[in-house]
């Protein structure tokens, strides 16, 4: 996955950072990272908003052609982004061009909703930063209670419709449009979750590119 995201870069060693907000900056996020984009010969680094790396943080994370969003509490990550206007950094920084991507709460983020984890041994529905629309449920695919919890949102209203990733899905979106489907695992893909007429949630697979 990590190549094909370089690809929508152009950059055959991209300038890629990762944001750990959510972890509240844990070591191990960042260590994993930066080996892992070393061993890919990309150039990482990473935003701290604990520890700010500059007063002018728009055009510090300019300089990236790529930014990773890593998972943990989506609650956090939303209300520290909007204390530091993060998310409009991040914002500009999309409409230029420079790929934004992420998992869990990393993917959560940038939809209207998400089913979310941000309260303990709980799965709760969460607004978003709504550049996307609809919602999404990470960790669809594993046996977790987040794929029945989705339906029951979806169904009651409490979430709109949208889609359920699995650990080893991903959807591409370009101009706020999904473009393709990915995957690398032909068993664990991406669904499509809304109510039909009768009220009952429909889940529909959506095809899904096979990418490693």
């Amino acid at each position: 996955m990590w190549r094909h995201i370089f690809s929508c870069t152009g950059k055959q060693h991209p300038k890629v950072c990762i944001i750990p907000t959510a972890t509240a900056d844990r070591r191990e996020s960042i260590t994993d990272f930066v080996y892992g984009m070393n061993r890919l010969r990309a150039h990482p680094n990473f935003l701290s908003l604990y520890s700010t790396p500059s007063a002018d943080l728009e055009s510090w994370i300019m300089e990236f052609d790529a930014i990773y969003v890593s998972g943990g509490n989506t609650r956090n990550l939303l209300a520290l982004w909007r204390e530091w206007q993060l998310d409009v950094v991040l914002k500009k920084a999309w409409q230029r061009g420079v790929v934004l991507f992420g998992g869990s709460a990393g993917a959560i983020c940038w939809y209207e909703q998400g089913n979310s984890d941000f309260i303990a041994d709980q799965l709760n529905p969460i607004d978003g930063l709504g550049w996307l629309p609809g919602s999404v449920a990470p960790h669809y695919a594993t046996d977790n209670g987040r794929r029945a919890s989705y339906h029951a949102m979806v169904a009651d209203g409490r979430l709109k419709p949208g889609y359920g990733l699995s650990d080893r899905g991903v959807l591409h979106y370009v101009d706020g449009k999904v473009h393709e489907a990915l995957t690398e695992h032909p068993d664990f893909g991406v669904f499509r979750v809304e109510r039909g007429a009768d009220g009952k949630v429909v889940e529909t697979p959506v095809a899904a590119r096979l990418v490693r």
